[in-house]
């Protein structure tokens, strides 16, 4: 499994992370197994979840999950997502984690 970190945060202030998770091919077997654990690890971080979902495969694209955390480092945020019952049994087969900043739209902070 790949896990690419890209992390531009050096204060060690709370930023948030996105998570891209990209399929392995049997996930679908694999969630089945998982999600009564995942669904705990989900209600466990909710403090630091901002967002979270599934992002369905489409035609020749593998399905996917998006998970938005608020965390210290990328490494923060990268033990978050390996703590998952679903990283932990294959679901995902790459990872990416890398530092989003909201700057228009709803969640944008308000000035």
């Amino acid at each position: 499994m790949a896990i690419v970190i890209i992390d531009p945060n050096q204060k060690g202030e709370l930023m948030n992370y996105v998570i891209f998770c990209t399929d392995s091919d049997n996930s679908d077997e694999l969630r089945v197994t998982h999600r009564d654990d995942h669904l705990a690890h989900i209600k466990s971080i909710s403090g630091k979840l901002m967002l979270a979902g599934p992002c369905p495969a489409d035609g020749d694209q593998a399905g996917a999950s998006m998970v938005i955390v608020e965390a210290d480092s990328a490494d923060d945020a990268r033990g978050i997502i390996e703590s998952d019952p679903y990283f932990k049994g294959g679901v995902w087969s790459d990872v990416m984690v890398r530092q989003y900043n909201a700057v228009a739209g709803a969640w944008a902070p308000k000035s």
